[in-house]
């Protein structure tokens, strides 16, 4: 019985973190009056920039403390390759569908390569 609750609290952090990241699928949505409006963070800002000034390769950053606003932007509009990095939505909606009951937990799930990558010779999953 334990085991099972603790995959229930499992499937419902990983269910609330699709949410908090903005997975789409998600069943809570916010107004936009539910939320404070954006709040530049300079000095988190400088503090990130800093980390990702040394990194060989393309970075973008949105970091948003909901409660307070503070926000920092970061080339946070552009376009990225999402590398491995699309399967942490993925997964955080999948584990959402199971909370609601919508897959089971050990259904077998098919790719069938439907949905092809923004970019040449590259699948979502690549």
């Amino acid at each position: 019985m334990k085991h099972i609750s603790t995959r229930r609290a499992f499937l419902r952090s990983a269910a609330a973190f699709g949410v908090a990241a903005g997975i789409s699928g998600s069943s809570v949505t916010f107004a936009a009056t539910d939320r404070p409006r954006e709040v530049p963070d300079n000095a988190l800002k400088d503090r990130i920039g800093r980390l990702v000034d040394g990194f060989r390769g393309d970075v973008g950053v949105y970091v948003r403390h909901l409660p307070t606003g503070r926000t920092v932007r970061i080339r946070a509009d552009e376009l990225f390759p999402t590398a491995s990095m699309i399967k942490v939505s993925i997964m955080a909606s999948l584990f959402d569908r199971i909370v609601r009951g919508e897959l089971g937990y050990h259904e077998k799930l098919t790719y069938d390569g439907k949905y092809k990558y923004q970019y040449e010779n590259e699948d979502i999953l690549a």
